[in-house]
């Protein structure tokens, strides 16, 4: 084990490391917890450089390791300049690890890769990129291909769970087609298109230290901050890095909603930060919340909406003189003089009725929703773009408020949690369900708490 130096924080050390860079930003309950912590100065327990390689390779034998500078650089900004920031990460990933792990048990996958979603997004359920989205950093098209639902107004990468479903799937496919343990640790890292360039491009190299620094460039800080991350997870405690204990959320209620609601007229109505509302419901990425969407808001807010939910829309048809330019892009109607509603899928439904009946071609229906065949998911809220006198026909047709019950109750019943239960023990007690089934339909992770409200899938 390497030896540990003991630096202690000065008053002069830390605003030198603080101009260097700034700190990136926080998600909501790192953040939160940040603000509330009581600071003070203390010891830093930094590592030793000398013997990383060793320790990694004693620690994990049978995975590829190593360390360079570029990984060396990255274990001294998470232990000084961005150290609360990586003790955010850490107690983030402790949060999803047991879940992670069974997943890549499972699957038969290496434990290492774990921590390969610290690297990637740090954890970060919002994190977003040109490169993917998610704590899985997932791309559109990987996404797309194991069954996540990516649009301009809905992506569920954002969702811990989901995510690391399709990222296990991709995961698996990548071990599947690279037998070299080096290289198939850089596609899995990076991904498989990558990896290939990168070996081209260096001239035939095999490890992964002299594999990975070819790689694209906005890429190639990767790999030297999974293996940051692993030799900091094996030596926490050596290293003093105490994992932030996260702010605890609000007490909640579900509620989903009938109308389209502009995100900036929600906010501006509701007493809470926008991102608390990032946090509790990370797949909304439009401007605007679609009807039929599922919010988990502040308890008490959802009765709130329910009272005000007239009022928004109102706001938005009868003042367009005080709409912002950002609610200008939100507008509901299209160039063609066509009207936007959504429909949401229930069982039986197939797009081509859908499109019937909404007299519009499968193609736009496709085209809107960016659904590459046939395949629908009960549940799923379309975007269609129709006729002003079907959009009447239909508004007339829906006069329900919202409500806490979901619209459509023989898909699924509510269940309310009750102290000792388990989604485990929940799942025994349910033919035919299991708890990843619970989990993937409910878009959670493991735990669960009594009072909770879970859906449990028509059998």
């Amino acid at each position: 084990m390497s030896r540990i130096t003991l630096l202690t924080v000065g008053a002069f050390i830390v605003p030198l490391l603080l101009h260097a860079q700034e700190e990136p930003a926080l998600p909501w309950p790192v953040a939160e917890a940040l603000r509330m912590e009581s600071r003070s100065p203390g010891v830093i327990r930094m590592p030793e450089l000398e013997g990383v390689a060793q320790a990694l390779k004693k620690q994990h034998p049978s995975f590829p390791t190593f360390a360079d500078s570029a990984m060396h650089a990255w274990i001294e900004r998470w232990t000084t300049l961005e150290r609360d920031h990586f003790r955010g990460m850490l107690a983030l990933w402790q949060e999803q690890r047991p879940f992670i792990e069974s997943q890549l048990r499972a699957a038969e996958l290496p434990q290492e890769l774990a921590l390969l979603p610290l690297a990637l997004s740090g954890m970060d359920p919002l994190h977003h990129t040109l490169s993917g989205a998610g704590i899985w950093a997932l791309p559109h098209a990987v996404a797309v291909r194991y069954g996540l639902r990516v649009n301009d107004v809905n992506d569920s990468r954002h969702q811990p769970v989901l995510s690391t479903f399709a990222a296990i799937k991709h995961l698996s496919a990548v071990a599947k087609e690279f037998a070299a343990p080096d290289l198939r640790a850089l596609a899995m890292a990076c991904g498989p298109a990558n990896a290939v360039r990168a070996q081209g491009r260096s001239g035939g190299e095999t490890s992964l230290a002299a594999l990975y620094p070819h790689v694209d460039p906005i890429d190639r800080s990767i790999v030297p901050r999974w293996m940051a991350a692993l030799y900091l997870v094996d030596h926490v405690a050596a290293l003093g890095l105490k994992p932030l204990i996260l702010a605890p959320l609000p007490p909640t209620d579900t509620c989903r909603t009938t109308r389209p609601l502009s995100k900036v007229l929600l906010v501006s109505a509701l007493p809470f930060e926008p991102s608390l509302l990032a946090w509790l419901v990370p797949t909304v990425v439009g401007r605007t919340v679609p009807a039929g969407t599922q919010l988990i808001l502040p308890e008490g807010l959802c009765r709130r909406l329910a009272v005000i939910t007239d009022s928004l829309n109102s706001a938005v048809v009868s003042a367009p003189q005080a709409r912002t330019p950002l609610e200008d892009e939100a507008e509901e109607r299209t160039p063609d003089g066509r009207e936007t509603i959504y429909h949401r899928v229930v069982a039986g439904d197939v797009l081509g009725r859908i499109a019937e009946r909404y007299g519009v071609t499968l193609s736009e229906v496709r085209r809107w929703n960016d659904i590459k065949g046939d395949q629908i998911d009960v549940g799923e809220v379309l975007t269609l773009h129709v006729a002003p006198a079907i959009k009447r026909k239909v508004e007339r047709s829906e006069e329900k408020p919202v409500s806490q019950t979901a619209p459509n109750d023989q898909d699924f019943t509510w269940y309310t949690v009750r102290r000792g239960d388990s989604l485990y023990g929940i799942a025994k007690r349910l033919a035919g369900v299991s708890a990843d089934s619970l989990m993937r339909f409910n878009g959670i992770g493991p735990d669960i708490r009594p009072g909770q409200r879970i859906k449990i899938p028509a059998r």
